[in-house]
This record gives structure tokens, sequence and C-alpha cells, in this order.
């Protein structure tokens, strides 16, 4: 009972070895598991956030920058996964010089003049122009 539980055992192990190893026969197949896993759902927003939360410090003030703090402030996840780890601090490397550089890609300077073109809508009188302007009709109609 127990020689057959092993042999069980170890025709699985073979069987992963081989699925590793065979890389387009796997995928051809659609069923073969791949060798690593997704992180779940929760998991990856949990990163995104964390990432788009140092992205926007860093453009906020990219002069008071400082990656040995950001890096010692990162998860456990982050921290305990050395690749995953390395790719984060080299893509705020890359933002942190970019930003000294020449001010970034704009994408900040984008959200700051649209946050300052709300304004105008919320006015009566902006409302009209900004209208016309976009070729969307006010939900009310305009009284003469």
């Amino acid at each position: 009972d127990d020689e057959e539980y092993l042999d069980l055992d170890d025709l699985e192990g073979q069987g992963e070895e081989e699925s590793d190893q065979g890389g387009a026969e796997g995928a051809a197949g659609g069923r073969g598991k791949k060798p690593c896993s997704r992180p779940c759902k929760a998991k990856r927003k949990r990163y995104k956030n964390l990432v788009a939360r140092i992205e926007d410090s860093i453009r906020a003030d990219p002069y008071n920058f400082n990656s040995e703090r950001v890096e010692q402030g990162l998860p456990p996840s982050v921290l305990q996964a050395p690749r995953c780890r390395e790719k984060l601090m080299e893509r705020l490397r890359r933002l942190h010089a970019r930003e000294l550089a020449g001010g970034g890609s704009g994408a900040g300077q984008a959200s700051s003049s649209s946050a300052s073109g709300a304004a105008p809508l919320l006015s009566g009188a902006g409302q009209a122009s900004s209208y016309s302007a976009s070729g969307a009709a006010p939900l009310l109609p305009r009284v003469e």
C-alpha cells in the first residue's frame, strides 16, 4: 500500500517536470498547468494601488524622494519576492530620473489642468460655452 502511494507521487513529480520542460506543447494543448501561478485579484489590486501611491508621491515632490525609505516601507508580500521588489524599485528609479530630468511625461500636468478646467463647469456662465465646445447637449433646454 505504501509502495503504491510512493509510486504515484513519483509519477506525479515526473509529470510536472515533463510539463515544465514541454513549453510549447503544454501551451498548445491549453490544459497544461503554468509553472508560475498568478497572484489573486485582491493582491494584484493592492500592488497596483501601492505603485500608484508611490508614483504619485514621486511626481508630487521628486526632490525629496528617498528610495531606501520606500524600500523599507514595502509590504511583506513585495519584500519576500526579490524579483518583484527589484522590478518595482527599478520602475520607481526610472520614474524618479524622468521627473528630475524633464518634469515627467505630462500626465501629472494633464490631471492638474483638467482639475482647474472643471471649475468653470460649476459656474453658471461657463456651462453654456462648455456644452457647445464639447458638442453635448445640456440636460435642460436653454431659455433665452
